[in-house]
């Protein structure tokens, strides 16, 4: 029989460095079909590069504005730069298949199951379907979408 005392958690704690982890550096896990979507879909990486520039921006942005408010010694933030939305914008209209395939993927991610299985059946037509229209895949995705909502409200 073992007789070596259990750690608490203050001594575990002091033995072993913790840290928090950066989320912002942190880069988001993408799956294998994300990845080879990324390379075979004209503009989807160029539209994903410029979109996280936009975002991370934003983010900034955000956050010395709420250091300013709070901290009186700190200074008013520069506005955004609003090239950095025009160029998702123009990336928008360049590549309009990749921006559908940016919105079935926001859907493959949600929490809810029966709006991620809508978001992957989107993006597996917009992949496999060559000769469907992606405005059409992307309006077949939304309807259904809403069908399945109206029927678990009521359901419930």
């Amino acid at each position: 029989m073992d007789t070596t005392p259990t750690p608490t958690m203050t001594e575990r704690a002091s033995r072993e460095s913790w840290t928090i982890p950066n989320l912002r550096s942190a880069t988001p896990v993408a799956t294998i079909a994300d990845k080879s979507m990324t390379d075979t879909l004209p503009g989807l990486s160029e539209l994903v590069a410029a979109t996280r520039a936009w975002s991370r921006a934003r983010d900034d942005y955000d956050e010395a504005k709420n250091r300013a408010l709070y901290n009186e010694t700190a200074s008013y933030p520069q506005p955004l730069d609003p090239a950095l939305k025009e160029a998702v914008r123009a990336l928008g209209d360049r590549y309009p298949k990749a921006v559908a395939y940016q919105r079935a993927q926001t859907y493959g991610r949600a929490s809810n199951y029966l709006k991620a299985g809508v978001g992957r059946r989107a993006m597996q037509r917009l992949i496999e379907e060559t000769s469907t229209s992606h405005g059409q895949i992307m309006e077949e995705m939304e309807t259904e979408w809403t069908i399945a909502a109206q029927r678990a409200v009521d359901n419930s």
